[in-house]
């Protein structure tokens, strides 16, 4: 959008030129004053396992923890409860094929990548602490954006989220692969989490969707809800992130990518083909 690339060049103090000639990897790289430095060593980051996951799944820490996400090809699937999920570097998916309800609740992760690189430290290794720190405060003031409903907050959110993808670029100054690797299936993890969390209730919730930052459930019984909500409570307690929760109605689904639906307001909602 060209009006985005307008509100860079006031919001950072951009030469214009360079503004509309690169990428917003390429102007993330200016803003965070990241050079490139080949000589950084690019050794594979080890995954730790944090105070904050509960994962249950044995083969799920197993996968995470001996690297197995690392093996191309190697995206095994797995069930919790009645619901199956196929693993992967770049998140876990799965859906009912095939599926209609009525009424659907949809928890979406606000910020997920940013705040795994956050919470977790697994910015790149090419930034100083400096620079991570005014990644933070940058974030931060794009919240305060976002509460005050303003136009500038997607100048932020752009920026920052090309920090998070630049980090599996080769030519990027941000480049660090096996970190990057690992915000991924760090997001997977919790997500999986959250699932098992819910799939808890004794059947109060049927899975409907799980994606890369978000997931979709249907309740049997839509007045035990708060039984639902301080699960989802007690997750973003517990890890650091927050949850967009709202309702979709009348959901039509062919696959994790191919949906369509309506939102709180009537207006119809639609993925894929």
């Amino acid at each position: 959008m060209i009006e985005l690339r307008f509100d860079m060049i006031k919001e950072f103090k951009l030469d214009f030129n360079k503004v509309f000639k690169s990428s917003y990897a390429m102007l993330a790289a200016e803003i965070f004053g990241v050079k490139q430095n080949k000589s950084l060593p690019f050794q594979p980051v080890k995954p730790r396992w944090y105070d904050t996951l509960r994962v249950k799944n044995e083969f799920v820490k197993s996968y995470y923890m001996n690297e197995g996400f690392k093996e191309e090809g190697n995206n095994p699937t797995i069930k919790i409860g009645d619901f199956e999920i196929t693993l992967g570097k770049g998140g876990g998916h799965g859906a009912i094929k095939g599926f209609h309800s009525p009424k659907v609740m949809y928890a979406d992760v606000g910020g997920f990548y940013n705040l795994i690189a956050l919470l977790y430290d697994l910015l790149s290794i090419s930034m100083t602490v400096e620079q991570k720190k005014k990644y933070e405060d940058l974030y931060k003031y794009q919240l305060e954006l976002k509460k005050q409903g303003s136009k500038k907050r997607q100048t932020y959110k752009e920026i920052l989220l090309a920090v998070i993808g630049a980090m599996n670029q080769k030519e990027s100054p941000f480049y660090d692969p096996h970190t990057y690797a690992l915000v991924g299936i760090t997001g997977q993890l919790f997500l999986i989490d959250l699932i098992e969390k819910l799939d808890e209730l004794n059947g109060l919730v049927k899975m409907v969707q799980a994606n890369t930052d978000g997931i979709m459930f249907e309740l049997s019984d839509w007045s035990k809800e708060n039984e639902v909500r301080k699960v989802l409570k007690e997750w973003e307690d517990r890890t650091g992130f927050s949850l967009k929760v709202e309702y979709l109605y009348d959901l039509w689904q062919r696959d994790v990518n191919t949906y369509f639906c309506k939102d709180e307001n009537g207006k119809i909602i639609t993925k894929g083909e």
